[in-house]
């Protein structure tokens, strides 16, 4: 009797795997609470969101250096000190949607394949940001996006912001002009 036997490794494309969209609604909801805490500002709920090992990338480049929870937080204090009204509507004008606000929240990928993945990983947030600033009560909106990643205990462990601070200061500033 004469057994051959081949072994193949399997390729990526082979196997399906359904995304997991229960994991993906529940970092989504850490999101929205950390959302939410800001817009408090509360900064004991947005501590306790944060993982104490959480990295932050801010929206300012600082040479691509990583910050730490009180670096963050920190940051965060200096929104809290100069707005009030710090409110987030979600999503964004994005081409591929056929209504006028996308959703908020995207995660996963195809591409590149080299990185395919299905399972939750950063969570996509797009929205904008609307606040008064304290002292002349001016309205200021930007745009923001950013990814956060949360762990499997519900703790945010790194946000990486991008939106134009420039755009706080150009409001402001056009604002005292024609005052």
């Amino acid at each position: 009797m004469l057994v051959i036997t081949s072994c193949n490794e399997a390729s990526k494309t082979d196997t399906k795997v359904a995304p997991d969209y229960d994991a993906f609604n529940k970092d989504v909801e850490v999101v929205r609470a950390f959302i939410k805490a800001h817009s408090d500002e509360d900064m004991t709920a947005l501590n306790n969101l944060l993982a104490d090992t959480v990295k932050y990338s801010p929206a300012v480049y600082n040479g691509n250096k990583w910050l730490d929870k009180t670096q963050m937080l920190a940051q965060l204090k200096i929104y809290h000190d100069n707005f009030e009204n710090l409110s987030f509507v979600e999503g964004n004008l994005i081409a591929f949607q056929t209504d006028s606000i996308g959703a908020g929240f995207y995660s996963g990928s195809v591409y590149p394949e080299k990185y395919a993945s299905n399972k939750t990983g950063g969570i996509r947030t797009y929205g904008t940001w609307t606040a008064n600033e304290s002292k002349s009560k001016q309205a200021v909106s930007v745009k923001y996006y950013g990814i956060i990643n949360v762990n499997s205990d519900g703790k945010i462990v790194s946000v990486t912001d991008y939106f134009d601070v420039s755009e706080i200061s150009n409001l402001l500033s056009k604002s005292a002009v024609t005052k």
